[in-house]
């Protein structure tokens, strides 16, 4: 399993950030990885870059705690969890990401390597985020 935790400070206030990332249609914007989703009932389609190949997941949305909480669970080709916590800070929100993703089935012998790549995945999520969210907030 690949872990991933980080606090950022934005300048979106919480309302603005919890609509924006509770908004599965957004994570293009702000996940570098992401390369497409689609809304399919209760879940939605998405499909992530990894080393040049697309892996296809299923992203539902687990929990909704308006303006501070968002929970995503993943499956298909992987599984994995993400936890966004907002919180307000002075003039703007902190947010924390907790993400967790890992292989199933014989891909599962990666999981080692796709923790090195995750910290990188990560870094480049939190700064996405970061500059979308500021520009949203403005």
């Amino acid at each position: 399993m690949a872990t991933y935790t980080a606090t950022i400070n934005v300048d979106a206030s919480p309302a603005i950030a919890f609509a924006y990332l509770s908004d599965p249609l957004n994570r293009a914007e702000w996940d570098p990885s992401v390369r497409s989703v689609v809304a399919n009932g209760d879940h939605f389609d998405v499909v992530v870059g990894f080393y040049g190949k697309a892996i296809d997941a299923t992203y539902s949305v687990s929990e909704l705690d308006e303006p501070s909480r968002i929970v995503f669970e993943i499956g298909g080709r992987v599984k994995g969890r993400d936890v966004i916590e907002i919180v307000e800070r002075d003039g703007g929100a902190s947010i924390t990401l907790d993400l967790d993703v890992s292989m199933k089935g014989a891909a599962r012998l990666l999981d080692r390597g796709l923790q090195v790549a995750f910290a990188g995945i990560g870094d480049n999520i939190a700064s996405e985020l970061k500059a979308q969210l500021d520009r949203v907030g403005r």
